[in-house]
């Protein structure tokens, strides 16, 4: 999910830290409303709006469709040091109709507010970014990371468990004397969603 590396430092230059995002939950929620809360201009705004896009769309899954991976793709190859005006390695700026074509891409995700993630032609699950609290008659919480954790502690199959939260439409259950929810992780409640 997140790395962090050092690089020593070479000749005159002084050393460095690079931290490493793969979990695009983390840039949606975090990463992206930190550094548009700075306000950055020029270039860099630029690239931090590109990149905004970017994880807007793999968020919802529209990178599946092949024509909207290869315009990210595309979209990549004019930013950072490729915007440079010294970059021989620049590419081509995408038209106003290609842009339009990202930022319009249809979703082939939903993100549900208990943290399941859904596709949406199929309507399986197909990932999910949630925990499961259980809060016990005298107070305790227990927090686990999946249903089979929370049946196991509640002493019930996972498909018992699993067809209460189906059967449920409100936001918890209630199993055993105990409250049990899913609870979503990564959710940006003080950050504003990033739209």
């Amino acid at each position: 999910m997140i790395g962090v590396h050092t690089q020593a430092a070479r000749g005159t230059t002084l050393g460095a830290v690079r931290v490493t995002i793969r979990n695009v939950h983390i840039l949606k929620a975090y990463v992206i409303p930190f550094f548009k809360n700075l306000g950055l201009i020029s270039k860099k705004g630029k690239d931090l709006n590109d990149f905004e896009t970017i994880c807007r769309i793999i968020y919802y899954g529209g990178h599946k469709d092949d024509k909207i991976k290869s315009l990210i793709l595309k979209l990549s190859y004019t930013m950072n040091n490729f915007r440079l005006s010294n970059s021989k390695k620049a590419g081509e700026a995408l038209s106003l109709q290609e842009m339009t074509l990202l930022n319009n891409a249809l979703p082939h995700l939903e993100h549900l507010a208990d943290g399941r993630i859904v596709h949406i032609e199929t309507g399986r699950v197909v990932d999910q970014n949630n925990i499961v609290l259980i809060t016990h008659a005298d107070g305790v919480v227990s927090r686990v990371l999946t249903v089979e954790e929370a049946a196991k502690i509640l002493n019930i199959s996972r498909t018992t468990l699993g067809n209460y939260f189906r059967k449920s439409d409100t936001e918890g259950i209630e199993v055993k004397g105990c409250q049990v929810k899913r609870v979503r992780v990564f959710h940006p409640y003080s950050a504003g969603e990033c739209k």
